[in-house]
């Protein structure tokens, strides 16, 4: 601990961190066990506080996993490139799973794949839901099998940084699966639907205690950042029926402009707030980049035969911004 704590007498100033002025609360370092942002998650999932751990961001508890646990990564393709370069990064063995060719979907032939890879060696298998990023679920009945399978001595790592997109009645069913397994966890953030990645970095996983205390006993005190917008966008979960609601009413109306124009195509019936798109003989990205509008390629998209297939990923932004796409997409 950073702080000697007494019992016996009345604290008059802290004075145990070294701050400018202890008297104003923008200048005080946070409480090093995040009670308040814990009791918060805590209410809002109905899950014990010893339930939880905490991250900058999903980014810095994906990072913890294999410094705390053993074994190789799985993972599918396609999915967030951060789950194998965390496993570079620590000289882990990768096994890839391949989503079914094409559309990625995923199906029997994926679930039997990773489950032939969790072999009698641990191994921490990683998934994002929805996909990222193709937006696509997993059925919880899919999930159920591999937590099954991870509690023969592996971990399974569910990434849920979009899953607020898909639903809180979805975030909730992965939460309880992973709350009632030994060696599951649901990764969530404030960052994507509840819109605070410019002010804060939080991110939080919900797993059985033991998973949590050890993920706990690693992180540096004060790793959180934003801790009370944190709290207060957590505590506002009502406001996000309305967030996917635009969310949807974007993605349709894009999907849509796609529809009827040839020269286009993307994944349908995404799960988020991005959607892939790819041009008939021409870049989307490029394309929209004369036209004003950044994106992102993703050419690691590939087919069966490793070819690219040519996908941009577009965040859908504020309808101001999503109608200046679809134009350009109609201009096509």
């Amino acid at each position: 601990s950073y702080v000697h704590r007494s019992e016996e007498i009345e604290v008059l100033h802290d004075l145990s961190l070294g701050v400018l002025n202890p008297a104003d609360p923008n200048s005080r370092y946070n409480d090093p066990k995040f009670t308040r942002l814990k009791e918060a998650i805590s209410s809002l999932f109905g899950k014990s506080p010893e339930m939880i751990s905490l991250g900058s961001g999903i980014d810095t508890m994906l990072e913890s996993i294999p410094q705390i646990f053993k074994g190789g990564i799985v993972v599918t393709n396609p999915d967030f490139p951060r789950f194998a370069e965390v496993g570079v990064r620590h000289d882990r063995e990768i096994h890839t799973v391949n989503r079914k060719p094409n559309d990625f979907a995923f199906d029997d032939s994926t679930i039997d794949g990773i489950l032939n890879a969790m072999d009698n060696e641990q191994k921490i298998v990683m998934l994002s839901i929805p996909n990222n990023p193709t937006g696509h679920l997993i059925p919880i009945e899919s999930l159920y099998k591999l937590s099954q399978k991870a509690n023969e001595g592996h971990l399974l790592a569910i990434d849920l940084a979009y899953g607020e997109f898909a639903g809180m009645s979805y975030v909730r069913e992965v939460v309880d699966l992973a709350s009632e397994s030994r060696s599951t966890i649901g990764l969530l953030t404030c960052s994507k639907a509840r819109g605070i990645a410019g002010i804060a970095r939080v991110g939080y996983g919900i797993s059985d205690p033991s998973i949590a205390s050890a993920l706990e006993k690693w992180r540096l005190p004060f790793v959180v950042s934003g801790e009370n917008a944190a709290i207060d966008s957590i505590l506002n979960t009502p406001a996000l029926a309305d967030v996917k609601s635009e969310v949807d009413k974007k993605r349709i109306y894009i999907e849509a402009i796609v529809a009827a124009n040839p020269k286009l195509d993307m994944f349908y019936n995404g799960k988020t707030n991005t959607v892939l798109v790819r041009g008939n003989g021409f870049g989307v990205a490029d394309y929209l980049c004369k036209k004003g509008i950044n994106s992102s390629t993703h050419d690691w998209l590939k087919d069966s035969n490793g070819t690219s297939l040519g996908y941009t990923r577009i965040t859908l932004g504020n309808w101001d911004a999503v109608r200046s796409l679809g134009n350009a997409l109609q201009q096509v």
